[in-house]
C-alpha cells in the first residue's frame, strides 16, 4: 500500500483553516453484476435499468434506495415470469460498481459493448438516489421520453392525497411548495452526473433519471456518514410509501 497526504492551508480574514487529505492509492477490482430477462417480441432490442451499489459510506439514500427498488422490481417480474408473462423487448439489470469514484463500472460496461448497445439499447433508466425526499418528483430525461414520462406518470397512482396520479402529483406539489404554476410536469433535460453518463455521451442511448426530492434541494446528509437507514426510516421516507409508488412507475415505464 501507499499512502498519499497533502497538507492545505486555507485563510479566510483572520481565521486559518489547516485540511490534512491522507488517501490509500491501491488498485480494486470492479465488478459489475448483470440480470437479463429476454424480451418475446423484440429479444434484440434492450431496455436496462441500473443503479451503482457502492457508497461514499452507508448510503442508504446513495444508492441503496435505488439498488432496493431495482431489486423489488425484478423479483416481481420474475414472479411473472413463472406465470407465463414475457416482456416484449429484452430487460437488462445493472448493478454497476465504483460510481462515486468515478463512475467507472457503467462507462466500462459500455465500452466492453459499445457496438451493441449502439445498435440494440432502447433506453436506460438510471435509479441513484431515488429516495432523497418525499416532496416532490425530480425527473431527468432526453427530450424523445418527456412524453412517456407524462403518460406513465398518468397511469401510476399517487402517493399523497390529494392527487390522483402521479402526473398530479409532480406538477402539483411544484405549486405547493415552490408556487411555481407549470403547464406541464418539470422534467430536467440529462446530462451527466450517474451511470447515465456513458449511454448518453458515448452510445446516444435515451436516458431517464427517477428520483424524489425535497423542497429545499439536496437531502442533507447526502455524502456523509448519516446517509443511514435511521435517516431515511425516520426522516426520508417513513414506511417506505413513495419507493413503492416511484418502483410502480419505474415498472409502467419500462412496460
Amino acid at each position: 500500500k501507499q499512502w498519499y497526504q497533502r497538507r492545505v492551508a486555507i485563510t479566510a480574514g483572520n481565521a486559518a483553516i489547516e485540511l490534512n487529505v491522507k488517501n490509500n492509492d491501491t488498485l480494486a477490482r470492479c465488478r459489475n453484476i448483470i440480470g437479463v430477462i429476454n424480451g418475446k417480441m423484440e429479444p434484440d432490442r434492450y431496455v436496462l435499468i441500473g443503479v451503482h451499489r457502492d457508497a461514499w459510506i452507508h448510503g442508504a439514500v446513495d444508492p441503496v434506495s435505488g439498488m432496493s427498488t431495482i431489486l423489488e422490481i425484478s423479483r416481481a417480474l420474475a414472479d411473472d415470469l413463472k406465470k407465463g408473462w414475457r416482456p416484449r423487448r429484452t430487460i437488462i439489470f445493472a448493478s454497476w460498481d465504483a460510481e462515486e469514484p468515478g463512475i467507472m463500472g457503467s462507462f466500462e460496461f459500455v465500452e466492453d459493448f459499445m457496438v451493441n448497445l449502439k445498435h440494440k439499447a432502447v433506453a436506460y433508466i438510471n435509479m441513484d438516489s431515488a429516495a432523497g425526499g418525499t416532496q416532490m418528483l425530480k425527473m431527468k430525461s432526453t427530450p424523445n421520453m418527456i412524453s412517456l414520462l407524462y403518460k406513465a406518470a398518468s397511469e401510476t397512482d399517487s402517493p399523497k392525497l390529494p392527487y390522483k396520479n402521479m402526473y398530479d402529483f409532480w406538477i402539483g406539489t411544484e405549486k405547493e411548495y415552490n408556487d411555481k404554476d407549470y403547464e406541464l410536469p418539470l422534467v430536467q433535460l440529462i446530462g451527466s452526473g450517474s451511470d447515465y453518463t456513458a449511454f448518453l455521451q458515448e452510445v446516444g442511448v435515451s436516458c431517464v433519471d427517477f428520483a424524489y426530492k425535497s423542497n429545499y434541494g439536496t437531502y442533507p446528509t447526502y455524502h456523509t456518514q448519516y446517509d443511514t437507514y435511521e435517516w431515511l426510516s425516520t426522516f426520508g421516507d417513513q414506511n417506505f410509501t413513495y419507493q413503492k409508488y416511484r418502483l410502480r412507475l419505474c415498472v409502467d415505464t419500462t412496460a
